[in-house]
């Protein structure tokens, strides 16, 4: 056993392998592919989990497009524009070095972000980390066209910048929205994210939190968004945590 590995750690992945097996075998091709070209940190069960909001929304009728905080390589985003053709996709991250947690992330997170400052960060299985790419953009976009959907700002639209930033100038031209998935890891851009969200999710929409379990700052974010907005119901924590505004 290579060092840095605790046998505890082993044991967990060995009996976790089937549950994440069976998970992969029910994602749609687009998902599959997405995990074997390396382009999502998700588990399969995680993808999963947004399969299935996807078609909830989908069968429920639910109005309003999908926004996806937090892109990185474009796989999640390449998977849901695939799974609902007719609903537009928004994207937005920094397409770069992911921005500092503050002092409200635990030491899970400072020390992650030091591997990653320090340029000695892996990326998925031993690949380059996406944060030291010249041009992540460009490669998310080619990700894109390679899978058959243009990410030109028709349907699917992708945009560069803080979030802060970005989404207050387009809430009102996106609209309604049926799914938002938020994968930015910190406290600060979870807790933004959801407060500035939660007007436009439309009744019965739902919201997923990828870092919920992972980092303690992203669910310190959720809870508190929770306990202020009885109007959206916890649903799933399964990896990550699902959210449900009440129709």
């Amino acid at each position: 056993m290579s060092a840095g590995h605790s046998p505890t750690a082993f044991v967990r992945r060995a009996r976790e392998a089937p549950r994440q097996a069976a998970a992969f075998a029910r994602l749609s091709p687009v998902a599959r592919a997405m995990l074997r070209e390396r382009l999502t940190y998700l588990s399969p069960v995680k993808l999963r989990r947004l399969e299935e909001a996807v078609r909830e929304v989908d069968a429920a009728g639910v109005p309003g497009a999908i926004a996806e905080f937090g892109v990185a390589l474009g796989g999640v985003s390449i998977a849901l524009a695939s799974a609902s053709p007719e609903r537009a996709l928004h994207g937005f991250d920094v397409f770069g070095m992911i921005p500092a947690p503050t002092e409200r992330d635990g030491e899970h997170a400072q020390q992650r972000f030091e591997v990653i400052e320090s340029g000695h960060s892996r990326g998925i299985r031993g690949g380059e980390y996406y944060g030291y790419m010249d041009d992540v953009l460009g490669a998310v976009r080619a990700s894109f066209a390679r899978h058959g959907v243009d990410a030109d700002g028709g349907r699917v639209s992708l945009h560069q910048g803080l979030f802060e930033e970005t989404w207050p100038r387009l809430a009102d031209e996106i609209g309604p929205l049926a799914l938002v998935h938020v994968d930015c890891d910190w406290h600060d851009p979870v807790a933004f994210v959801l407060e500035a969200v939660a007007p436009h999710v439309s009744p019965a929409g739902v919201i997923v939190v990828d870092d919920y379990v992972t980092y303690e700052g992203a669910r310190d974010a959720t809870d508190a968004f929770m306990a202020a907005h009885p109007e959206f119901e916890r649903r799933h924590l399964d990896e990550s945590l699902s959210l449900r505004r009440h129709p």
